[in-house]
C-alpha cells in the first residue's frame, strides 16, 4: 500500500498487469479480516477518481464481492471500506450506477439505511446518497430493475422503507435544506 500512496502512478501498473483479479480472487474466499481490511483499502486506493478504473474493475464482478463486505457481521471499519467502494460505484458513471444497480446495490445501499445512524453516521449517509443518485437518473433506465430488486424482499418493501426512513428524513432536514 505504501508503494500505491508514494507512487500514485503506480495505480495504472496494477490495473495493466491484471493484479485486481487475484485480489478479488482472495476477498471470495474470505481471508482473515486484517487482510480483507488491507486489500478494501487496495482496491480503493487504486480506484480513486478514476473513472476508466472503476468501471474497468466493475467489470471484474467485483461489485458483489466487495458489496458482501458492507454487511453486519463485519466489523464497522471493513465496511466503511465497502462503503466507500459502493460510494465510487453509484458516483462515478450511469454505467458503474447500472452495474451496482444490477449486482443488488439497492439492499446494500438499503442496509446502509437501516444503521442507526448515532453509530454509524457514515454508512447511513453513504445510503442516503446512494439512494438519491438512483433516483437522479430517468426512471425509464431504472424504473424496472428497482421494482425487481425488491422482488426477493416483497415488492416495494425497500423502496418503502427509503421513504419512511427517519434517516432519510433526518439526512433531508439536516443535509439539504
Amino acid at each position: 500500500m505504501q508503494v500505491l500512496y508514494e507512487s500514485p502512478e503506480k495505480k495504472s501498473v496494477v490495473l495493466r498487469s491484471h493484479g485486481m483479479l487475484p485480489i478479488l480472487e482472495i476477498l471470495e474466499t474470505n481471508p482473515p479480516r486484517d487482510i480483507v481490511l488491507r486489500l478494501l483499502k487496495i482496491i480503493n486506493m487504486v480506484i480513486l477518481e478514476d473513472t476508466q478504473a472503476q468501471e474497468m474493475v466493475s467489470l471484474l464482478n467485483s461489485i458483489p464481492i466487495i458489496s458482501n463486505f458492507a454487511h453486519k457481521k463485519y466489523s464497522s471499519e471493513i465496511r466503511k471500506e465497502a462503503a466507500a467502494f459502493v460510494r465510487q460505484m453509484y458516483q462515478t458513471s450511469m454505467f458503474t450506477l447500472q452495474l451496482f444497480i444490477g449486482c443488488g446495490g439497492i439492499n446494500v445501499l438499503v442496509e446502509f439505511l437501516e444503521e442507526d445512524i448515532d453509530t454509524e453516521r457514515d454508512l447511513v449517509l453513504i445510503g442516503v446518497n446512494g439512494v438519491w443518485s438512483v433516483f437522479e437518473y430517468p426512471v425509464r433506465s431504472f424504473g424496472l430493475g428497482l421494482t425487481e430488486a425488491y422482488c426477493p424482499r416483497a415488492p416495494l418493501q425497500g423502496m418503502n422503507f427509503v421513504a419512511c426512513s427517519p434517516n432519510i428524513r433526518f439526512c433531508i432536514h439536516s443535509h439539504w435544506y
